[in-house]
């Protein structure tokens, strides 16, 4: 009789996580696995973004400030992108970005940052 209460609890629980996990997913963009969290403790001001001077259409860098330290920062200025740049630390709390793409396709600033 334990063995079987046990059962339906781990079957209840499991399909509980299951249908959140699918909410979650469903309404998300992102590809599975990929958690969509904000995390206070950074905070990204005085965000700049340079146009190429050859081609003013193309966004060439994006630049920012972070309001703490970081070890690893990458940014997505495309939402359909799945690979996010790497950013250059410049001094300070101050971030660097290359990134290459047509200005009029720009949906979006995700910083992704590490301590």
């Amino acid at each position: 009789m334990g063995t079987l209460i046990f059962g339906i609890v781990l079957v209840s629980a499991s399909y509980a996580w299951a249908m959140a996990a699918g909410e979650t997913f469903a309404n998300s963009r992102r590809p599975y696995g990929q958690v969509i969290q904000t995390t206070p403790g950074f905070v990204a001001s005085n965000v700049h973004y340079s146009l190429d001077p050859i081609d003013p259409g193309m966004v060439s860098t994006v630049s920012f400030e972070l309001d703490g330290p970081a070890t690893d920062v990458r940014v997505e200025l495309v939402s359909a992108n799945t690979r996010p740049s790497t950013c250059s630390n410049r001094g300070g709390l101050h971030w660097s970005c290359p990134v290459a793409g047509p200005a009029a396709e720009l949906d979006e600033l995700t910083v992704i940052a590490a301590l």
